[in-house]
């Protein structure tokens, strides 16, 4: 008789505790209602007495959530007042396989022979390659708001569904009832017109802040108030305090990494030595940066940190970090980490089949944990007191013009434009690849020698204005690789630095050379390049590019002249011109398929194809940092017994 009084009085308050919830929340403008309460669900979690590191990816057919998500955190510096949610519209595994299965991957291969057959006579393969390409990505695209639309809370049809999502936070701590808050959505417009990543901001009650602070709280996202279709639990991680220089701005940076031996985006199988990592964040030290952030998904880490091993510990580049005195490891997940109900080798082996082999699932889906990296660590910094993040990846070196002082640079920089009325939201750097400048006929690839590879950058070639990286102000909201989509108000445009007064982005990719025209990347078409062009690059190049040519001040100068001889209807129709547009007309006016700088807009800074050795002479103040702090001789042993050498 007891046990039935106590089942009933448990069923009453169950009842009492879901009417409660039912009372209609405000807007997120509103004054905020009091929390409902539930009881808490089951939790995934390491081991007690382990920190909490990595954010499981958890399949789509577990919730209803039109998105994956990768991140949840919140700051210790700001008493864990506000979790942070970062995720993915292309969803998880199973959903992009869904994706595919929408988008007829199994007919792409007769797409193909149709194609095929309708330029039978032409013989036109270059046309078959192409129509088939753009029949395949546009089913893919619509696949995917088809997928989305799917799993939205009205079907997807409605324009609301482009701007806005209700979207709650369910939070519970061990032993007691969960608390559901209703997400701040402000900012979610920008993320879901661009279908990528999206990013928003739900308030901690002040009564869970310890336990969050303690690592003791778990969070469950829900798209509907009554917690229907709710994501499985997930552990709040905390961004821990970050003690920053006391002199300048505080400047953190973010990268996304993997250490040892991976593919990268053309197939090839390259490797990522500690050492390299190391010179990389020693080049941040002597410019000034306070903190690194590093999203690290190198084999087995992720997997390691869901077990509550530490990511710095068990990551092939822990002798990198270590030289570094203020960094935080965060475990990623890889491509083959995102497994829950889903094996992603099947569905690249399923892409690659289809297509023939030219097509992956990168290539489809684009780089979703990379995107949703570089939105986490922005927002991670930022909380820990960032004002000013650079984004740029670890063989990309911040070069200031050899006449100044690399010494705490990056800080003289930012001081002036932080005080400005309007702060820039971001400093864009057009990324300009360096290599070893040609000798007798040949170029040798970065990355070869027993160099540091800024030493090798000794001459700029191929400068790619679409791929600016940016030093992001910490009003930011919204970052896509190249780009600040949105930001605060309070802050200006953006602000494009010039490579010989102010900042440069240095490119020292392993393997760029400029031996041959195929090499460097000069030829901007479509087809094979041919034996004139081939001969004609050497013929342009070959002196240009070798010790004592043109430097890169001086073709700066013939560019500015170049463009005042120009008469103001001219300036005013390359102006409008597309990137894709001025490579067309390059090829046409240089007769080479060659891109010549000197041929762009006013917007090109000339800074291509000459010579410029401020990336070796920043090597030389890089290396005394290497060596003082920095174990060498445990980072020599995947690259070079004389590594780290400069010079000559």
């Amino acid at each position: 008789m007891k046990n039935k009084r106590v089942a009933v009085l448990a069923a009453l308050a169950l009842l009492v505790a879901l009417r409660s919830f039912h009372v209609e929340l405000p807007h997120h403008h509103s004054a905020a209602p009091p929390p409902a309460q539930l009881a808490p669900p089951a939790r995934l979690a390491p081991p007690v007495g382990r920190r909490r590191e990595a954010t499981p990816i958890l399949a789509s057919s577990k919730h209803k959530l039109p998105f994956a998500i990768y991140s949840i955190s919140c700051a210790e510096a700001q008493d864990c007042a506000t979790t942070t949610i970062v995720g993915q519209l292309e969803g998880a595994c199973d959903a992009r396989e869904r994706t595919l299965e929408r988008a007829s991957l199994n007919e792409w291969a007769q797409w193909r022979r149709d194609f095929e057959k309708k330029h039978r006579r032409s013989g036109c393969k270059v046309c078959v390659a192409s129509e088939w390409k753009t029949k395949v990505r546009r089913a893919v695209a619509q696949a995917l708001n088809e997928e989305y639309a799917s799993r939205s809370p009205s079907g997807g049809y409605l324009a609301k569904d482009r701007a806005s999502l209700d979207l709650y936070c369910a939070y519970s701590s061990s032993g007691g009832e969960e608390t559901v808050v209703k997400s701040s959505t402000r900012d979610l417009a920008t993320f879901l017109r661009r279908r990528s990543t999206i990013v928003f901001e739900c308030p901690v009650p002040p009564s869970l802040r310890r336990a969050a602070l303690n690592d003791g709280l778990h969070v469950r996202i829900a798209p509907h108030k009554n917690l229907e279709g709710a994501h499985p639990s997930l552990p709040l991680l905390v961004q821990r305090a970050v003690k920053w220089p006391d002199n300048g701005p505080k400047i953190g940076a973010c990268a996304w990494v993997k250490g040892g031996a991976y593919h990268d985006r053309d197939g090839n199988i390259l490797g990522l030595p500690a050492a390299r990592v190391a010179e990389w964040l020693a080049h941040l030290r002597v410019l000034g940066v306070g903190h690194v952030l590093i999203t690290d998904n190198s084999d087995g880490v992720f997997a390691k940190a869901l077990s509550g091993q530490s990511a710095r510990e068990t990551s092939p580049l822990k002798v990198a970090y270590d030289g570094f005195s203020s960094i935080t490891v965060v475990p990623w997940p890889s491509l083959e980490d995102d497994r829950d109900q889903c094996d992603p080798g099947r569905v690249e082996a399923s892409i690659i089949k289809e297509s023939n082999a030219t097509c992956t699932t990168q290539s489809l889906f684009g780089r979703p944990a990379q995107y949703a990296a570089q939105n986490t660590c922005h927002r991670r910094l930022v909380a820990a007191g960032a004002q000013w993040v650079t984004h740029n990846d670890v063989d990309e070196f911040l070069v200031p013009p050899p006449s100044l002082n690399a010494e705490q640079y990056l800080m003289e920089l930012l001081t002036p434009f932080g005080e400005r009325r309007l702060p820039p939201r971001a400093l864009a750097l057009p990324c300009v690849f360096f290599a070893p400048c040609r000798m007798d006929n040949h170029g040798m690839p970065v990355g070869q020698s027993d160099k540091m590879l800024l030493s090798e950058g000794t001459c700029a070639g191929k400068a790619q204005l679409h791929r600016q990286k940016l030093i992001a102000h910490a009003s930011v909201t919204h970052l896509w690789v190249h780009y600040a989509f949105a930001a605060k108000q309070g802050v200006g445009d953006v602000v494009y630095l010039l490579p010989e007064k102010q900042l440069m982005l240095a490119h020292l990719r392993l393997g760029y050379s400029f031996d041959s025209a195929l090499a460097s990347r000069a030829v901007d078409n479509f087809g094979e390049i041919t034996q004139t062009e081939e001969k004609r690059f050497v013929e342009l190049y070959d002196e240009r590019l070798s010790a004592g040519g043109e430097t890169c001040v001086a073709a700066k100068k013939k560019t500015e002249e170049f463009w005042k001889a120009l008469t103001p209807a001219q300036r005013k129709a390359r102006a409008a011109e597309s990137i894709l547009e001025r490579t067309k007309r390059n090829r046409r006016e240089t007769g080479l398929g060659i891109s010549d700088c000197d041929l762009l807009g006013e917007d090109m800074f000339g800074w291509c194809w000459c010579v410029d050795d401020a990336p070796a002479r920043l090597a030389l103040r890089t290396r005394a940092e290497l060596v003082a702090r920095w174990d060498v001789s445990s980072l020599r042993r995947e690259v070079d017994a004389a590594w780290p050498a400069v010079g000559a």
